[in-house]
């Protein structure tokens, strides 16, 4: 008898920054670049990415905010304050 695997989970919240960038410019990189090959159209989507990412990065820096660098292990830590050990 075969058995599906168990989903991994979370769907949405697995979803990378990256990802969604590429899903709202692909259409768009791919008429900009008529003819281009699969792999021209993601080398530049990868660019762009980079770009955009360092740009908000310095951005984030230049007006004394602090960018949201809650960690997988403050996550976790949130989550064990939380558990109450009592009946």
């Amino acid at each position: 008898m075969q058995t599906k695997p168990v989903p991994r989970g979370g769907g949405a919240a697995q979803v990378s920054g990256y990802q969604v960038f590429v899903k709202a410019n692909f259409q768009r990189v791919r008429k900009e670049n008529a003819g281009a090959s699969h792999g021209v159209v993601m080398e530049t989507l990868g660019r762009r990415y980079r770009e955009e990412k360092a740009r908000k990065t310095n951005s984030s820096e230049g007006d004394g905010t602090e960018p949201d660098k809650e960690t997988v292990l403050d996550k976790i830590i949130h989550g064990l304050n939380v558990v109450s050990l009592e009946e």
